[in-house]
Order: C-alpha cells, then sequence, then structure tokens
C-alpha cells in the first residue's frame, strides 16, 4: 500500500510539474506579446510624432504663403492706386508738355503697367 500512495503522490507531482512548466510556457509568450506590443506602440508613437511635425510645418508654410499672399494683395492695391492717381494726374494735368507729362501721355507704357498689375 505504500508503494501505491507513493506513486499516487509522484504521478500528482508530474501533474503539477507539467502544469507549472505549461503556465511558464504561457506566461513566456505572455512576455514576448507584450514585448512586441511595446515595440509596435513606440514605433507608432514616433510615426505619430513625426506625422505631427509634418503637419506643423506644412501649416507654418501654409501661413508664410498667406502671409505673402496678402502681401501681394497690398502691393497690388497700392500700385492700382497709383495707376488711377496717374491717371487722374495726367487727365488734369493742363499745363505744357513736359518730358514728365510726355512719360505719362505714352499709352504703351501705362496699359503694359496695368496688365503687370492685374497679374
Amino acid at each position: 500500500k505504500g508503494k501505491e500512495e507513493n506513486f499516487v503522490k509522484l504521478l500528482g507531482q508530474l501533474e503539477l510539474e507539467g502544469e507549472v512548466r505549461l503556465m511558464k510556457e504561457k506566461c513566456s509568450a505572455a512576455d514576448d506579446f507584450l514585448t512586441e506590443l511595446k515595440e509596435t506602440s513606440k514605433a507608432a508613437e514616433k510615426l505619430w510624432e513625426e506625422e505631427k511635425e509634418r503637419v506643423k510645418d506644412a501649416e507654418d508654410k501654409t501661413s508664410e504663403a498667406q502671409d505673402d499672399r496678402n502681401e501681394l494683395f497690398s502691393s497690388k492695391t497700392n500700385l492700382l492706386e497709383q495707376l488711377a492717381e496717374i491717371k487722374e494726374n495726367r487727365l488734369d494735368y493742363t499745363l505744357p508738355e513736359t518730358n514728365f507729362e510726355a512719360e505719362l501721355s505714352d499709352e504703351d507704357d501705362i496699359e503694359e503697367l496695368e496688365v503687370l498689375v492685374k497679374e
């Protein structure tokens, strides 16, 4: 009877050792999976930071382009005002022709200026 009890105890120990080994393998697999998830998370975070930087750069460039555009519109407005003033002065100018008047009366120059301003 003592041998039977020893056999049952040994069998129980073997079952426990098998379960312990299986649990260790599962824990090891879980640790490997966790490590892989951490690496994937870090890579995704790095990509996210790079994308945020690209978006910020694009926003900065867009803002800069908008500022340039506004500056160009302001310059265009000023040129149109100057052109209108030149035309008005040319029409109001009644003194004898001078070099300045001759330059103003040159329709080609005024038309060229208008074309440049409209662009």
